[in-house]
């Protein structure tokens, strides 16, 4: 399950460029640059001793970088690409989750998922006037961000795993 939830960080804040056997990791959250330190630790032994500091909007950018000509592969071997963002002709790039996500149980999935949320998702309540029905009414939304149009369709597909109906937008 670790690896998974390494690997779901990744293809939200990460990147792996293959190379430069280059693993990346950026948030603003220390608890979730220190998750991603556990993670790489507890699966492949690597301790991470240093830790960047960039320029966030809001609040300080961490940053975390290592070099690995195993753990890289490694990470590579069932997700082609953890690049998320299109190209400069609008392409994306070929990637998806590992097959493996699809057939595991709901509790598993709820744990990707929050790795997911964690990284990539947010939630809101507005309350409005509806004219109509004369009365105030509240809207929740839990929503998950990502450009790539096929990642979407499969983060989708694990919500809807566990009997979540969720639309895209």
């Amino acid at each position: 399950m670790d690896r998974a939830i390494l690997q779901a960080l990744l293809l939200t804040d990460g990147s792996v460029i293959p190379t430069r056997y280059q693993i990346s990791f950026a948030s603003t959250s220390g608890a979730l640059i220190k998750q991603f330190c556990d993670l790489v630790f507890n699966i492949y032994g690597y301790q991470i001793k240093k830790i960047g500091k960039g320029k966030g909007t809001k609040q300080p950018l961490h940053l975390v970088q290592l070099k690995s000509k195993t753990i890289c592969p490694d990470l590579l071997s069932d997700i082609p690409s953890y690049r998320t963002v299109p190209f400069r002709d609008g392409t994306y790039p070929e990637t998806g989750i590992p097959e493996t996500w699809v057939n595991l149980s709901t509790n598993e999935i709820a744990i990707i998922l929050r790795a997911l949320f964690d990284t990539e998702g947010g939630c809101s309540l507005r309350i409005s006037w509806r004219s109509k029905k004369k009365c105030l009414e509240i809207e929740r939304e839990v929503f998950l961000s990502c450009q790539h149009t096929e990642l979407r369709k499969q983060y989708k597909q694990l919500i809807n795993k566990l009997g979540i109906k969720c639309g895209e937008s």
